[in-house]
């Protein structure tokens, strides 16, 4: 019963993902463009939600929320930054990409951003498609990178969690 559903469900995700044209590359290229541009939508939201309001950026800050957002987007946007610059350095080798998805599906979860969780996902049932090569130094730089972001949003989600529960 259980190899029946996995065997659909495989077959699922092959056709939808093969519909919709998103390989690994792909997948990388659309996840770049959303963690650069959607921090700079919210930023742009936050300012035009500052000047309809008539209150000042530093006062919508107060609230724990908006300030746990702001700290996630930045996050998102340097991070988007920085795959705009390399993201053919993770496209090298299956591990490197398969482990950055995965701590990325991780962190974008926690902190509730899931169009880049879903497509992180994506991200690791695609990395079969690339051809491993040797290790690099620039390696070292995407797993840290990437751990120290994760660190920071599981920071995140606990505060929260702990500004959820305060309420």
């Amino acid at each position: 019963m259980w190899s029946v559903s996995k065997v659909r469900l495989t077959n699922l995700i092959n056709s939808f993902l093969k519909n919709a044209n998103l390989t690994a590359t792909r997948i990388l290229h659309l996840y770049t463009y959303i963690l650069f541009f959607i921090p700079l939508a919210f930023a742009a939201l936050i300012e035009l939600q500052s000047l309809l309001t008539k209150v000042s950026f530093a006062d919508l800050l107060k609230s724990p929320f908006v300030s746990i957002s702001v700290i996630v987007a930045f996050c998102d946007f340097l991070l988007g930054y920085y795959l705009w610059i390399n993201k053919d350095k993770v496209l090298l080798r299956k591990t490197l990409y398969k482990n950055f998805m995965i701590i990325q599906a991780i962190s974008q979860m926690l902190v509730g951003n899931f169009v880049c969780g879903v497509l992180a996902i994506a991200g690791i049932y695609q990395a079969k498609e690339i051809n491993g090569q040797e290790i690099t130094k620039t390696d070292k730089i995407i797993k840290i990178s990437s751990i120290v972001m994760l660190v920071i949003f599981v920071m995140c989600f606990v505060m929260l969690l702990m500004a959820s529960l305060r309420k």
